[in-house]
């Protein structure tokens, strides 16, 4: 369950009702924002890993590195690396590309069958 405040707190949109947090982990790299484990814990993702590997099997593009950040909660930089998922420009437009390609394809598929259905009377 994504913490609607810790979200507003870090300067990310609030998450809306329905919202999983694969989707809104998209939502926000499609606004430009990256998120790091560190982040990802204090909004309530428990495992970014997990949501990660689950949009990769989505086909869905994204970018990430290891690097070190700092806890929203101490404010200090542990030594240690954490996972930062993001998504570039390009892969934001080849996102929504996509997706009105495959709205597009859906509005074909509907007209035929709807032609079909009307010659079959």
């Amino acid at each position: 369950m994504l913490i609607r405040s810790e979200c507003e707190k870090l300067g990310f949109p609030a998450p809306l009702e329905t919202e999983r947090q694969q989707e809104y982990l998209v939502r926000l790299m499609l606004e430009g924002i990256a998120l790091n484990t560190r982040q990802a814990r204090v909004i309530g993702i428990g495992n970014l890993h997990s949501l990660v590997s689950t949009i990769k099997k989505q086909g869905i593009w994204h970018s990430i590195e290891h690097k070190k950040a700092m806890c929203p909660k101490t404010r200090i930089v542990p030594p240690f690396l954490v996972v930062h998922v993001f998504m570039t420009m390009e892969q934001r437009e080849a996102y929504i590309d996509d997706k009105i390609r495959k709205q597009e394809l859906a509005e074909e598929l509907k007209e035929k069958r709807a032609q079909v259905l009307t010659q079959a009377l």
